[in-house]
């Protein structure tokens, strides 16, 4: 891969992260997430992951994408339910748990 293609790509990436609204982030999160994954993020049914800890955030934001849209174990997919937009929020609102 070029350094060209490389820059362009870091570039796209930067810009979706930037466009991420966190305050938004929480108001879907606190819709959609918060019976599941707690207010603050700390897991409070069986086998969703505890924000909290950092390690599940280990994950970048495509992977993290690809569970919202299309689910994970016993988590289901939000895609058609939520616009990317919407789990780009969600993503930026998650790493302010760390």
């Amino acid at each position: 891969m070029s350094k060209y293609v490389f820059s362009a790509i870091l570039l796209l990436v930067a810009q979706s992260a930037i466009a991420a609204d966190v305050f938004r982030g929480k108001q879907v999160y606190m819709q959609h997430c918060v019976d599941c994954h707690g207010p603050s993020g700390e897991g409070v049914m069986a086998g969703a992951p505890n924000f909290t800890r950092g390690d599940a955030l280990l994950k970048g934001d495509v992977a993290m994408m690809g569970v919202l849209r299309m689910g994970q174990g016993v988590m289901p997919g939000y895609s058609g339910l939520l616009d990317e937009s919407e789990m780009e929020d969600v993503i930026a609102y998650l790493r302010t748990f760390l």
